[in-house]
């Protein structure tokens, strides 16, 4: 059995919330840099590729860990299956919805940067294919709208919640594990064909759409379904997972130094994120069953990068217009900065930061605090036991 210590008794894991902290300041050393022209090659490294990977990785395990929480309570309770569905949806709406629309209500409202043209995409939650229907057809040179770019991702994830929850509630466990595993090999399969046949002009095409990123969602969900013993395999499993994660890591270097071969560049494109989200959900495996168990456990607790993983959705949203706020600041006071300076860099860090811990405590955390109503409200039944009508998230949402 999996080790029954591994979150608190709510189901916590800080971990995972520390891992969180991790993919955002990825993400944002990407976009930012780290400030000199010297360390301007941690920008193309690719670590906000990585730290978007693991945020999908994230979001599958997560959602399919409170998703089996509440189906098995709903079975014991009484509780229909139908309401597990309603919860979920409340829960991710009253999560997601509010700083994203409130985000592009806003651009909207103010133009910015002409984003009425592609604010229907946005609206709808189809930002990734509004990117592969401009980037196909310019190359890929120039992006309509640069400072939306990024949530692409987000359309991503929205995407997989509209379909996997109603697969989770409706197939057994053990169907859904095969379900799963076909989404895990079919994403690189659909990488190739839309590298190689459908647009090699720009290979990064088949990697905006759902189905290439299936792998790194569904290994998420893999690895919860792990986590809930709840798949057809016997334990022990815990002493090939450091094996396995260590082959990943072989063939994942491998493929980058295929990268670096201009005739490989789209096989490395094609496979490089299946092994990467392979050994995201094997380290998520390992920090929920060993928690405190090494160093890097105690790095993921650490109160300051808890709370980056707390705001990271905040960040995540906002970091692009750090950029144009500065320059504005900036443009207010007659102060010029040269670009590519620790200030400069400094001063964009602490813009994205200041955005999102504001909008946690201002507008996000407030609103959270009605997700216990809803959830009492939906996930309840007369045989439930008093006070046990509740839900608790398995890791931050």
């Amino acid at each position: 059995m999996n080790n029954p210590t591994a979150a608190n008794s709510h189901g916590f894991v800080p971990e995972l919330e520390g891992l969180r902290g991790v993919a955002i300041l990825l993400v944002l050393v990407s976009h930012f840099g780290l400030g000199p022209a010297s360390l301007d090659f941690v920008s193309h490294l690719g670590l906000g590729h990585i730290g978007v990977r693991l945020f999908f990785v994230l979001s599958g395990f997560l959602i399919t860990s409170v998703l089996l929480l509440d189906l098995d309570k709903a079975s014991t309770w009484g509780i229909s299956p139908s309401k597990v569905f309603y919860k979920f949806y409340a829960s991710r709406t009253l999560r997601i919805f509010p700083i994203y629309y409130l985000t592009i209500i806003l651009l909207y409202l103010i133009d910015f940067q002409g984003f009425r043209d592609v604010s229907g995409w946005h609206f709808a939650y189809l930002s990734n294919l509004d990117g592969v229907r401009y980037i196909t057809t310019d190359a890929g040179t120039i992006l309509r709208h640069p400072s939306t770019a990024h949530f692409w991702s987000l359309a991503i994830e929205e995407q997989f919640y509209l379909l996997y929850p109603l697969l989770a509630v409706l197939l057994t466990r053990h169907t859904l594990f095969w379900v799963l595993c076909a989404a895990v090999a079919a994403a690189p399969a659909w990488r190739i064909f839309c590298i190689f046949i459908l647009d090699p002009s720009y290979p990064h095409t088949g990697l905006m759409l759902l189905p290439g990123v299936m792998d790194s969602l569904c290994l998420g969900a893999l690895a919860a379904l792990y986590q809930r013993g709840s798949l057809p395999v016997r334990q022990p499993m815990k002493k090939y997972i450091r094996t396995a994660c260590t082959c990943c890591a072989i063939v994942a270097s491998g493929l980058l130094v295929l990268y670096w071969q201009d005739t490989a560049v789209r096989l490395y494109l094609a496979l490089f994120d299946s092994v990467l989200a392979l050994i995201c959900a094997t380290v998520v495996i390992l920090l929920v069953n060993l928690p405190g168990a090494s160093r890097g456990s105690h790095f993921l607790r650490a109160r300051n990068l808890r709370l980056i993983g707390r705001i990271s959705y905040g960040l995540y949203i906002y970091h692009a217009f750090a950029t144009h706020i500065l320059s504005w600041l900036l443009l207010q006071v007659n102060m010029e900065l040269q670009r590519e300076t620790m200030l400069y860099t400094g001063l964009l860090y602490l813009m994205a930061f200041s955005l999102a811990y504001v909008s946690w405590h201002l507008i996000e955390r407030p609103l959270l605090a009605f997700k216990p109503y809803v959830v009492s409200r939906l996930m309840t039944s007369k045989s439930v036991p008093p006070g046990k009508g509740t839900t608790q998230a398995t890791g931050p949402q």
